[in-house]
């Protein structure tokens, strides 16, 4: 049989190409002459890098920067002639930071927009933006002050807004420095600005903010559109995918014009990737986590029905799973497995994810497609 390899990355534990390798391992165990074909995929979130480097090559540019908080870094982007792709979690992500660093409220994402920065400046006027896994909630006003919009406060001085600080936001002055500039954005997820499934409510909770803070960021967040609004820029309250990446996609969308683009979407238009899809018998794909998420925007969801299309089925090894075995068939997969039993240890699952992933994979191909056991 021939099987094709579709995982996003595991967060915190393996990438997208590592998770695929376990997966091969587990499918050759059973019958060394299954076919396995590899392409590592990502849905704009961290990996996203790498899997475009994989699937189109371009040059990694190192640039010096920094993270969330503030602290000197370097990261690369990468560049194919006049374009540009920037992954938000290399420089903002909430991976990068240790656990008393994360705070919705006081992250920024300046240093990505150091990054993008140094991209214009060597010459690009294409930017794909890869947003998710991001460590903030400051609309993306931190990549805007780096590219050289003001915000100003009420005394006129300006200043550069974090998600605590987005209502003190009283005027902007944009002299789209960039005119030529066009700004793609991939987005790993559809959830509004604000709102319950907005960027605060959805995920400031992970970024470590506690309820009290998360009522203060979303008003934040109201009071920033209110500005937009103000300042004649365009309403992004509803647009879907506007509440990525704590709201970078949106502030993005008002100030700059950018197009939002699923991310998914992106990888899954590749002629390579559908060559290898008609050609595969079995798509096996999984994530760190399947739950409710998923089904907005992430890489299993674009990927079911992409193969939906084709007619071949789709199976799913993930680190943990939250979803019934309807809801995950309502999902387009035939069966999700998860490498976390139930008496063991989340660190135990990260620390073993490799050879836990190979052991499901044999699992799975023993129970769906008659192999002896």
């Amino acid at each position: 049989m021939k099987f094709l390899l579709v995982p996003d990355s595991f967060k915190d534990s393996l990438s997208s190409r590592e998770v695929a390798e376990a997966m091969r391992k587990g499918i050759l165990d059973v019958d060394s002459g299954h076919e396995t074909m590899i392409y590592p995929i990502a849905d704009g979130g961290e990996g996203s890098l790498e899997c475009i480097q994989v699937a189109m090559g371009g040059q990694l540019i190192q640039t010096e920067t920094v993270d969330a908080v503030g602290k000197k870094i370097t990261v690369p982007y990468l560049r194919d002639g006049k374009k540009a792709f920037v992954e938000l979690a290399q420089a903002s992500g909430l991976a990068t930071l240790v656990s008393t660093e994360r705070s919705a409220g006081k992250t920024s994402t300046y240093g990505t927009g150091l990054q993008i920065r140094h991209a214009l400046a060597e010459g690009v006027t294409e930017l794909m933006l890869c947003v998710g896994g991001s460590a903030t909630n400051d609309a993306g006003l931190g990549i805007a002050a780096a590219l050289g919009v003001k915000f100003l406060n009420e005394e006129g001085h300006d200043f550069v807004p974090t998600g605590d600080t987005l209502d003190q936001v009283h005027a902007i002055r944009s002299a789209k420095p960039f005119p030529d500039l066009s700004i793609h954005i991939l987005c790993d997820v559809d959830n509004p600005f604000v709102g319950p499934r907005g960027a605060v409510h959805t995920y400031a909770e992970q970024k470590g903010a506690i309820k009290a803070e998360r009522d203060r960021l979303e008003e934040n967040m109201h009071h920033l559109l209110h500005v937009f609004h103000k300042h004649h820029f365009p309403d992004v309250s509803s647009l879907p995918g506007a509440g990525a990446a704590g709201g970078v996609s949106g502030g993005l969308a008002a100030l700059f014009s950018a197009t939002l683009v699923s991310g998914i979407d992106f990888f899954l238009a590749s002629p390579t990737f559908h060559k290898a899809l008609k050609a595969c018998d079995v798509v096996l794909t999984g994530e760190g986590k399947l739950d409710h998420q998923t089904r907005h925007g992430k890489t299993i969801a674009g990927l079911t029905r992409a193969a939906r299309r084709v007619n071949k089925p789709v199976l799913a090894i993930c680190g943990q799973t939250d979803l019934t075995p309807e809801e995950c068939r309502d999902l387009g997969l035939v069966a999700a497995y998860s490498i976390k039993d139930a008496d063991m240890s989340l660190d135990h699952a990260v620390r073993h994810a490799p050879e836990l992933i190979a052991q499901k994979s044999t699992e799975l191909i023993k129970q769906h497609y008659g192999c002896p056991q």
